[in-house]
């Protein structure tokens, strides 16, 4: 048995990749181009084209267990092919040969197209949004989950897996969360608005995801981890640091209409933190991981992190 791995270049995918070397286990990754960050270490970077049904045919054999982690977030919709290809192509292709190869596939999916009541606990099992394809990565990922859904009903082995806000060390291309935590620390005044997020340790949500290859049965989870206010992470962040910021809170009203005069924001942005973000883990913790990290730790190694990428 190998574990073979896409999207090792991210974050959830890189981190993957570093537990299951710590577990002791044999690593493959498969990815377009070379990845200097696994230069010496035990692991076979095989380079090939994700879409290519071919290439994957000859990497992937049967009792394989496949991490596919490849995503493209593209937060303003600037780029619908790009989107395509990476989150939805990618995932057809990759499920459609793990079924024909008799291999495992672990995809991870997104908790961005699950279906929410404005209040309440969000848990298993899931549902999705209605989403406009003008929302390159909600709507590709919505497609692929669906795709993936439906080859496990038709005789894939597989599971999949809904993260939340993802956060933590070892993020080298410097995703969303990351961003906005590096531009906390350099500000003195901080805009808050009502809403939130539910956030999972990077390195929790890696051991959850190499757990779920090895349940004899196919499933699918939400991988959740803390529920956080937006304040309430600025004000961590303050205390950790011992820098004196000032928070300020803005009515949502106002945010709204002032996002087009900021780029380094969206919509999308906005929506994301201003809905319903009270996941269940209790079915994670029971099958996947029983414990998990202390949030203060967790934000302590990302800031100790995007402080070394000034």
């Amino acid at each position: 048995m190998v574990f073979i791995v896409t999207g090792a270049s991210g974050h959830i995918g890189n981190q993957v990749v570093r537990t299951l070397l710590q577990q002791g286990y044999e690593v493959k990754v498969l990815a377009r181009n070379p990845l200097a960050q696994f230069q010496g270490k035990a692991v076979v970077v095989t380079l090939g084209d994700l879409t290519d049904p071919d290439f994957l045919n000859r990497e992937i054999r049967i009792s394989d267990i496949v991490i596919h982690a490849v995503g493209y977030i593209d937060l303003h919709n600037s780029d619908y092919d790009k989107s395509v290809e990476a989150n939805l192509t990618t995932a057809q292709v990759m499920a459609d040969v793990c079924k024909d190869r008799g291999a495992r596939l672990v995809y991870i999916s997104t908790a961005d197209i699950i279906d929410k009541e404005d209040e309440g606990i969000i848990e298993e099992p899931v549902t999705f949004k209605t989403i406009d394809p003008s929302d390159h990565y909600a709507y590709t990922k919505k497609e692929a989950t669906l795709y993936v859904r439906k080859t496990i009903k038709s005789g894939l082995s597989g599971v999949i897996l809904y993260p939340t806000a993802v956060i933590g060390a070892n993020d080298y291309k410097l995703g969303p969360i990351s961003k906005e935590i590096q531009s906390v620390l350099k500000k003195r005044v901080l805009f808050s608005l009502s809403g939130g997020y539910n956030f999972i340790d990077v390195e929790d949500l890696s051991k959850a995801i190499i757990q779920s290859g090895f349940l004899p049965y196919n499933d699918e989870f939400i991988l959740s981890g803390f529920n956080l206010s937006i304040t309430d992470l600025y004000k961590r962040i303050r205390n950790f640091t011992k820098q004196k910021k000032i928070i300020i809170h803005v009515p949502l009203w106002l945010v709204r209409k002032l996002i087009g005069f900021n780029k380094q924001y969206s919509m999308k942005m906005i929506d994301v933190v201003t809905e319903n973000h009270k996941y269940s883990n209790q079915k994670m913790k029971k099958a996947l991981l029983s414990e998990l990290k202390p949030f203060d730790l967790t934000l302590a190694e990302t800031i100790r992190f995007v402080q070394t990428k000034r």
